[in-house]
């Protein structure tokens, strides 16, 4: 059985925060298609909704590198 590692989860928490967002953003532009008038947003939206993915994932590549290198150092400090 498997336990939640708290400073992994702290260190993913701005992934899920910018995935989170990501979704609302792309629930929040299928209510715009179908208005007239917001039409105007769309474009605002796809590239808010894409550039929050682009964010999300930075976190995740960059949260991925930092505990991989801990877990390095702590295995070589390990005799």
């Amino acid at each position: 059985m498997t336990s939640w590692n708290p400073s992994a989860v702290r260190a993913y928490a701005p992934a899920v925060v910018g995935w989170s967002l990501a979704l609302s953003g792309w629930l929040r532009l299928e209510q715009l298609r179908n208005d007239q008038q917001a039409r105007m947003l769309v474009p605002v939206v796809q590239w808010g909704v894409a550039l929050m993915l682009l964010v999300t994932l930075g976190c995740i590549v960059a949260t991925s590198l930092v505990l991989w290198r801990a877990a390095r150092r702590d295995a070589r400090q390990r005799p």
